[in-house]
């Protein structure tokens, strides 16, 4: 397929250089710096599953944080899409669970510290709107992906697939990535508000 319809394994190529931009890096790292930050011990995980519990419902419970790696395309999908992407998205959960570690006067300096200084990050705007750069990306070349690696392939059904995918992408706007970045800015606020968490968290709406 990849030698029959060349575009999309430039496509594909292109993507994963522009996950090599300092941004991207920036924002990929950090969800792997959350992934590793609650998995490296049982006190973190224990804080992880309680609020988890506390705050989803059914299949959301399930839900662990994705750890990236570099040889493991989808793992950047998977970490950007839970962390991101819907009503049901870990980010409260995440922050929710970085405050906890960081106001606890039972976990150790280095782990405050370092539960603080992700929370910052993950509040950053820059850091919202990468991500929210690359989940219509990854929407998008996820499911032709997954397709063009299928046993029961359908050459025509894949070229569509694939015209589809080269469109989406080349008819992206900033403008719209903004939108979406500042909806959820404000979805998450209130969602963090409603919870009643710490009242000087303040997610980010405008680059500093």
């Amino acid at each position: 397929m990849k030698q029959k319809n060349p575009t999309f394994s430039s496509v594909s190529v292109k993507v994963y250089y522009t996950c090599e931009n300092l941004a991207a890096k920036n924002l990929f790292g950090l969800l792997n710096r959350l992934a590793t930050f609650f998995s490296d011990s049982y006190k973190k995980m224990g804080v992880w599953k309680e609020i988890q519990e506390k705050l989803t419902t059914g299949q959301n419970k399930l839900k662990k944080l994705q750890k990236i790696g570099e040889t493991r395309w989808w793992s950047r999908e998977k970490a950007l899409l839970w962390m991101f992407d819907g009503n049901d998205c870990l980010y409260p959960i995440v922050i929710n669970a970085l405050d906890f570690v960081a106001t606890s006067k039972t976990f150790d300096p280095k782990s405050i510290s370092e539960a603080n200084s992700l929370k910052e990050k993950l509040c950053q705007f820059n850091i919202i709107v990468t991500a929210h750069l690359f989940l219509p990306i990854f929407k998008s070349i996820g499911p032709t992906s997954t397709y063009l690696q299928s046993k029961n392939l359908d050459i025509l059904n894949a070229f569509l697939m694939v015209d589809k995918c080269i469109a989406d992408i080349s008819n992206l706007k900033f403008e719209n990535v903004l939108k979406s970045s500042k909806d959820f800015v404000l979805k998450m606020n209130n969602s963090l508000h409603k919870i009643a968490l710490n009242k000087e968290i303040f997610i980010e709406n405008e680059f500093s």
